[in-house]
């Protein structure tokens, strides 16, 4: 059960750190990059929406929504920083 869940948030890290890759455009990050940046925007799109008191549904679509969010903000934030340096 707990090697399904690891997995399946894997999964969900990879595809929401490709379209996050897609939209934001300026990296080329791989799949081992999509998967780390998908499963920071996860915790990141989490913190911040709850932050802001957005509450979400649940389940597999909502679980990449955040992801996605969390990943195309933590893109931003580093294209700034590259920019900045």
């Amino acid at each position: 059960m707990v090697l399904e869940v690891v997995l399946i948030r894997l999964i969900i890290g990879a595809v929401a750190g490709t379209l996050a890759d897609l939209v934001v455009g300026d990296f080329k990050i791989g799949l081992l990059g999509a998967v780390i940046v998908g499963v920071i925007g996860a915790i990141l799109g989490s913190w911040v929406l709850a932050f802001l008191g957005i509450r979400v549904g649940t389940g597999l679509r909502w679980d990449v929504m955040v992801s996605f969010l969390g990943a195309v903000m933590l893109l931003i934030l580093l294209r700034m920083l590259r920019q900045a340096v």
